[in-house]
């Protein structure tokens, strides 16, 4: 009677850039034989003398046992990712066989031969990754339609990490610079839920929902290319999107016995957000080898949209790190946000002429300065109440040299050339945390949306 090969034991997922180790075990009954090949995409062989890569062909022949055939595999680092394929066979000399198999499927119905157990052959296989380590992007982005956050510059922090495995706490840092004419207020201090993970998918055509009112410029469901990871409640923004969309079921309802004891909703029509319409595909990067899940699907939204809509590609936002975990795979913890105008930011600037008993005082830049909110201090400055506030910005001109006639809430007396400074507002904020991630993904860029947190302007006008 044939000896069992009862199990195969190996850590199946990625290999850092740097190389790593992994321990196997092959349990069996006693006497069963085997070989255990491993084989990288070259190919090379894995000597398990040498415990390194070589060119001709070679492998491990041993015994199991009911103890276990224990070892150890060692990864090189690598300057490009790497695929191994690696096969226990049974030795037949010795009659011995796997048990059989029972396979495992992943998303896309296939079979996921990491998960899988056994085999109706004498071969085994698993399938192990190596991927280089991978950089998450942290920048400053805005997803509202304010024009004083039109034409920004932003300065973007960088993390990078192994690929499925945790990287130490890290501080980061960011700035937004406004556009000349513009100016920045922080309303209050940042959060986790600020930041966001977008993801750009095609629209393909409208679906017929049968809701109320649906028509000509008037759809709210739509078919998508790849609906994979993305979630009832994400905002959708795009050239032909409606304001304010977010991915959202939908009821059509009638209210029977209104206002009486008897009274009853009544759902006469329900739409899912989002519904799968085809078979889920699943890919590996021939470079990176970073998988790629896709499901084509239809999705509602909670506003109608326009009949323009179709074909567009259109941008689904998740906030907070659940759902950018969802989006990108990274799974990161946020803390110690700060959101400040630093001292080398403070606005400050000079008058181009004398000032008498005035309100009305000409600067040679007004960069920064928001009216109605920036408060104006300096050695002359009369602040026998408090700081005078700007309430009026006047003959703003940008294409030179920011010169502007401030209007200040009390008459000054001011020499030429006297320095003035400014606070409440500013042309850079710098925002500042730190990010541990407990689990690093492929390369992605969070963003952290600073219109909930500014108030940007146009003072030009």
């Amino acid at each position: 009677m044939a000896k069992k090969i009862t199990n195969f034991e190996i850590d199946t997922s990625n290999i850092p850039e740097i190389g790593g180790t992994r321990n196997f075990t092959v349990y069996g009954e006693e006497g069963a034989g085997f070989y255990l090949v491993v084989k990288n995409e070259d190919p090379k062989w894995y000597n398990f003398t040498t415990n390194t890569f070589q060119s001709g062909e070679t492998n491990l022949k041993a015994e199991a046992s009911v103890a276990g055939y224990t070892g150890t595999i060692f990864f090189p680092q690598v300057s490009d990712a790497d695929q191994y394929e690696i096969y226990l066979i049974t030795d037949i000399s010795l009659d011995s066989e796997h048990e059989r198999f029972i396979p495992a499927f992943d998303e896309s119905g296939a079979i996921d031969v990491n998960r899988s157990f056994g085999s109706n052959s004498n071969f085994l296989r698993k399938r192990i990754y190596q991927t280089l380590d991978s950089v998450l992007t942290v920048t400053p982005s805005e997803l509202s339609t304010d024009a004083g956050f039109n034409s920004m510059s932003v300065t973007s922090d960088t993390i990078t990490a192994s690929i499925d495995n945790s990287a130490p706490v890290i501080d980061f840092t960011i700035n937004a610079t406004a556009t000349n004419g513009s100016a920045f207020k922080i309303d209050r201090q940042p959060t986790p839920g600020d930041f966001y993970v977008a993801v750009d998918r095609v629209i393909t055509n409208y679906i017929r929902t049968g809701l109320t009112g649906e028509g000509n410029d008037v759809r709210f469901g739509w078919g998508c290319t790849n609906i994979a990871l993305l979630e009832e409640g994400m905002s959708v923004t795009g050239t032909n999107v409606t304001a304010n969309t977010i991915i959202s079921g939908k009821e059509d309802i009638v209210v029977s016995q209104a206002g009486t004891d008897q009274e009853e909703t009544i759902v006469l029509k329900s739409k899912k957000g989002l519904r799968p319409t085809g078979a889920t595909s699943i890919s590996y990067d021939s470079t990176t080898k970073v998988k790629t899940v896709s499901t084509a699907g239809e999705i509602v939204f909670n506003k109608s949209q326009v009949d323009a809509l179709a074909l567009d590609t259109v941008t689904f936002a998740g906030y907070g790190t659940d759902q950018i975990n969802r989006l990108t795979g990274w799974d990161i913890y946020i803390t110690d946000l700060k959101a400040e105008i630093l001292p080398a930011s403070r606005v400050s600037t000079t008058t181009t002429g004398a000032v008498s008993g005035s309100t009305s005082v000409a600067v040679t830049n007004a960069f920064g300065i928001m009216d109605d909110v920036s408060t104006v201090s300096g050695i002359n400055i009369d602040s026998s109440a408090v700081n005078p506030t700007v309430t009026n910005i006047g003959s703003y001109d940008v294409s030179s040299a920011n010169t502007a006639t401030l209007t200040l809430s009390a008459a000054q007396t001011l020499e030429s050339g006297e320095t003035l400074n400014f606070d409440g507002a500013a042309g850079r904020i710098t925002i500042t945390g730190k990010i541990r991630t407990n689990k690093a993904s492929a390369a992605a860029t969070i963003n952290i949306d600073i219109s909930r947190f500014i108030t940007a302007t146009v003072e030009t006008a």
